[in-house]
């Protein structure tokens, strides 16, 4: 637990440009010391961290009506979604519990924009971890393309999602990076053979 709060304390000063935009504002972390039970001697510290209230449902709360969601409506989230993601990898950040449930609604379903909660369980580049592969660690806190990264497979949490070639739209949606990729890039990543997980 101690891991979770430093870290998701540190993710959010790492991000704070995209703080009350596409995450949620960051209050701060506070520990306190409360009795164990009802009059007992012994204390524990209790820590919490405090950020903004996001109005909407998440998209796990969608999960098992994503039919009912247009789309071009899906296809828009995911836009967003890989986007944002790319944003925050930029910063230093790795999101490794990218997940529908993470992934808050704010607004109409059908317009919805999206914002992320839940950095407890985040890489970040001045704490290495087993699960950060060499090239990502490399380019972590650089822009990489999602011609790179995302573009052999959704996260599995977003398959039911998609209802079209993921591939194919992705090298059409963001055919417009592919200037930002070096051969040094493009060679490490396929030989990584990174998918998003």
């Amino acid at each position: 637990m101690d891991r979770l709060y430093t870290h998701e304390s540190h993710a959010y000063e790492a991000v704070k440009g995209l703080q009350g935009l596409e995450i949620p504002r960051y209050y701060g972390s506070y520990s306190i010391s409360l009795p164990i039970s009802p009059g007992s001697q012994q204390n524990r510290e209790v820590r919490m961290i405090l950020i903004e209230f996001i109005n909407g449902p998440s998209m796990g709360d969608i999960w098992g009506k994503e039919k009912e969601v247009s789309q071009q409506a899906r296809r828009r989230m995911m836009r967003m979604i890989i986007d944002l993601e790319t944003r925050i990898f930029e910063q230093n950040v790795k999101l490794e519990d990218l997940a529908p449930r993470n992934v808050m609604l704010v607004g109409p379903v059908e317009q919805a924009g999206v914002v992320f909660v839940d950095f407890g369980d985040v890489l970040l580049k001045l704490c290495r971890a087993n699960s950060v592969t060499e090239v990502e660690s490399r380019y972590l806190g650089q822009y990489v393309s999602p011609l790179l990264r995302w573009v052999h497979s959704p996260p599995s949490e977003f398959f039911r999602m998609v209802g079209w070639d993921w591939q194919s739209w992705v090298e059409r949606e963001f055919a417009n990076t592919e200037s930002t990729i070096t051969p040094e890039m493009r060679k490490d990543w396929d030989n990584e053979g990174i998918e998003m997980e």
